[in-house]
């Protein structure tokens, strides 16, 4: 079984909207843009910005801000990687 942390590395985690098998999960893996933060999960995740959008206007989740890739030569010394 598929979790948010098995999406690639800089890839989205929220579920794929594609996906073909009922019942399972699979990350939506489109690059991420945004960190957010889930209070029912107490997490945060990296989205793409159309997942990002979906979260933050219709499920309640709060923006976090950019997500920074960690080869970006503006990234922080400690990049933000998920969970």
């Amino acid at each position: 079984m598929f979790t948010p942390d098995d999406a690639k590395p800089d890839g989205c985690q929220e579920a794929s909207l594609f996906n073909p098998i009922p019942d399972v999960y699979l990350p939506c893996n489109q690059p991420a843009v945004r960190r957010v933060y889930h209070s029912r999960e107490d997490r945060t995740y990296r989205m793409c910005a159309p997942c990002a959008d979906h979260n933050i206007t219709r499920r309640g989740a709060e923006d976090r801000g950019p997500y920074i890739q960690p080869d970006d030569e503006n990234a922080p010394e400690e990049p933000y990687h998920g969970g």
